[in-house]
């Protein structure tokens, strides 16, 4: 993945100000790490922590085992989050079943 500074900094930010509570925080630990070091600038020559990217990856599949109806829709959420983050986004991602449901509704 060829990650922009821009935004790896964001990435940086939410890690920095995240709550313990914020479900996306593996997520975000991820995709700042996977590069394979611990920054820009000087931190850029630094490994990042082996297996960290793995680690978060699999905590945040294990974290997913409660949010849908079954675990394979689970584990395509948080894939469909983590790329979302991955690529400057905040995670915060909308089921297709709620566009569903609110399309359904617009047209009733």
């Amino acid at each position: 993945m060829n990650q922009s500074v821009e935004n790896r900094e964001r990435l940086r930010v939410v890690l920095e100000n995240e709550s313990s509570g914020d479900k996306s925080a593996a997520c975000a630990t991820a995709a700042y790490y996977a590069p394979g070091n611990l920054g820009e600038g000087d931190m850029a020559d630094i490994a990042a922590p082996v297996g960290v990217v793995s680690a978060c990856c699999f905590g945040m599949n294990l974290k997913t085992l409660k949010v849908g109806p079954t675990p394979a829709r689970c584990f395509e959420v948080t894939i469909d989050r983590a790329l979302d983050i991955a690529r400057g986004g905040n995670g915060k991602i909308q089921l297709a079943e709620e566009t569903e449901k609110t399309t359904k509704e617009g047209t009733a």
